[in-house]
């Protein structure tokens, strides 16, 4: 779920990986996946092209007690305290745009459909660029292609700011200025999903992507509250800060410092020799690189070889549609039915924000539970119904019938109390899920892979998005919520239908 949504585990085998590790003395350098007793391959999520070593079992005089990773332990590695840095700031302003652009133009327009439309249109490129993004972080450098994509943003959504100074322009100016900001995005998220292992040794990797996903939840915490405070004041102040918001990420990302390629070979080199035998001297390649469509291409071939990923790609599009649509749009159209102040809008995605901390924080108590994948998919389920239950807990606003009529000054807490829980869980589940793919993709695939995951997310976000303002504006924005909680509830129920999931 990743975009918004715009985001899979278990128990004791090993996992050789190819990627450069930043391991603590005294630390395996494995990740235990597999059910107790199994290997990898038993699992069936062998990578192609890696092979194993068996590992050799030791007596257990000779293992130090496994020691416990602090939620925190992420935070003293100075890579990754830039690139955490850098996008507190920016989700920041990501939330701020993202309440702005939206209530801005249902304020001036009226319509459920106009918003619908312009989403859909920040979405269709932002969804096209995915590939791209992820070949290219793969052949250049996340980094890289990442601060360009910052960039972009600063320009764009600057100048959606300034031209908001005169008044909401036609529709198609304010489409294409979102469309843009939405490609920026498409060649962004790729590259961050591959970054993020290069800065943390793999023991960390659950606590980086627990503080990550608590990242996107104190940004709902705080930037809704920002962006309706600007929004009510005047609309251009919350573009132009998540413009700003940009350049900061940039300049955090331009301060990373990771190992260059060359320098990794010349430092196993050594390795080599200090092991007494012969080094093997670098020679440079020869061999082209291949072209970026091939590139694309290879990274398909590479995850559908995975029967974990082609069940999750599935997933990914039924939870993308289920939520975009119900939180991007029919969650608007009944916070105005609520209340006319974007402040209310904001109180609410605070309680979702608060929700999605707690959630992230907690994941990590959670790496040892066995059939982890099982329990996502029910707490999934449990996601569903408080999805379902937002509208009824609003009232007749919603266009429901009334089967819960609250005194009127307990509904906006309590659609707020339903969207925090629903957010807990989902940071528990999608944490567990970033971990595992993180942990059995190939770095050389990793942008790649996480791309095609995007992709597979934002299918859904253009449909779901033009259809939930359609019955938000037909039948009441109740309606959109019941058909996205049913939609989740099937997706839950496909992926209980997954060996591979079952076996996590």
């Amino acid at each position: 779920m990743a975009s918004d949504l715009d985001q899979l585990s278990a128990g004791s085998a090993t996992l050789p990986t190819q990627r450069d590790q930043i391991t603590p003395p005294g630390e395996a350098s494995h990740i235990a996946l597999a059910a107790q007793g199994a290997t990898l391959a038993e699992a069936r999520f062998a990578l192609p092209g890696v092979e194993t070593t068996p590992v050799q079992p030791t007596a257990p005089s000779a293992s130090p007690p496994a020691r416990r990773i602090s939620a925190f332990a992420p935070l003293r590695r100075r890579n990754f305290s830039l690139l955490f840095s850098g996008q507190v700031i920016s989700m920041l302003g990501d939330q701020a745009y993202g309440l702005a652009l939206p209530w801005t133009v249902l304020a001036v327009t009226g319509d459920p459909r106009q918003v619908g439309i312009v989403l859909a249109a920040a979405t269709v490129p932002r969804v096209a660029l995915l590939l791209f993004g992820g070949a290219l972080a793969d052949r250049l450098s996340p980094r890289v292609v990442m601060i360009f994509a910052d960039l972009m943003r600063v320009l764009v959504v600057g100048a959606l700011g300034v031209t908001l100074f005169r008044g909401l322009p036609p529709l198609w100016i304010v489409a294409i200025l979102a469309g843009l900001e939405g490609a920026g995005t498409g060649l962004f998220q790729p590259g961050s999903q591959a970054l993020l292992p290069k800065t943390v040794s793999e023991a960390e990797l659950p606590a980086g992507n627990g503080l990550m996903m608590i990242i996107q939840f104190l940004s709902l915490t705080l930037g809704p509250l920002l962006g309706g405070v600007a929004t009510a004041a005047e609309a251009s102040f919350a573009f132009l800060a998540d413009a700003a918001s940009f350049g900061v990420s940039a300049l955090t990302l331009f301060g990373i410092r990771l190992p260059t390629p060359r320098a990794s070979q010349a430092q196993a080199l050594q390795d080599v020799e200090t092991d007494g035998e012969a080094a093997i001297p670098a020679t440079p390649a020869t061999t082209p690189k291949p072209g970026i469509f091939k590139e694309i291409g290879a990274g398909f071939r590479y995850a559908l070889t995975l029967p974990l990923l082609r069940t999750a790609m599935i997933i990914t599009i039924m939870g993308n549609f289920a939520f975009a649509g119900a939180l991007n749009v029919a969650l608007i159209v009944l916070s105005r039915a609520l209340s006319p102040s974007p402040v209310t809008l904001a109180y609410i995605l605070m309680a979702g924000g608060v929700g999605g901390i707690i959630g992230g924080l907690s994941a990590g108590l959670l790496s040892g539970l066995k059939r982890r994948g099982i329990v996502a998919l029910c707490l999934w389920v449990v996601i569903a119904l408080l999805l379902m239950a937002m509208p009824l807990l609003a009232g007749p606003v919603s266009g429901l019938p009334t089967l819960i009529l609250l005194p009127l000054v307990w509904r906006v807490p309590a659609v707020a109390l339903a969207l925090g829980l629903s957010a807990l869980l989902l940071a528990l589940t999608d944490t567990m899920f970033l971990t595992v793919m993180q942990q059995v993709i190939s770095l050389d695939y990793m942008a790649r892979v996480f791309s095609i995951q995007f992709l597979m997310g934002g299918v859904s976000q253009p449909l779901s998005l033009v259809l939930a303002g359609i019955v938000s504006a037909t039948w009441g924005s109740g309606a959109a919520f019941i058909i996205g909680g049913a939609v989740l509830i099937l997706g839950a129920l496909y992926g209980l239908a997954s060996p591979a999931l079952r076996r996590l």
